[in-house]
């Protein structure tokens, strides 16, 4: 299966959220999204889970990365940093 990891501030999680929707909607499920702030069972940051090696470990495994660059990434060191 295609895997899309999405990269976002905290502050747009809604805005992941969406476009993971659609992107699932579109690919009749075929394509897994991942995102750092997804509530599903399966998705976003495990209990327990080392936040960097998850990110690590999900980039890794994705064939497409898409980077929602708004004002809120922005102004994150973090998020310039990946960038």
């Amino acid at each position: 299966m295609n895997k899309i990891f999405i990269s976002h501030s905290t502050a747009d999680r809604q805005v992941a959220k969406i476009l993971a929707a659609i992107i699932k909607r579109i690919s009749l499920e075929e394509i897994e999204v991942w995102y750092s702030n997804d509530n599903a069972a399966e998705g976003g940051f495990l209990a327990g889970d080392n936040w960097y090696e998850a990110i690590i470990r999900n980039l890794k495994e994705s064939q497409v990365v898409i980077a929602l660059l708004t004002p809120n990434s922005n102004n994150q060191q973090i998020g310039r940093a990946h960038v």
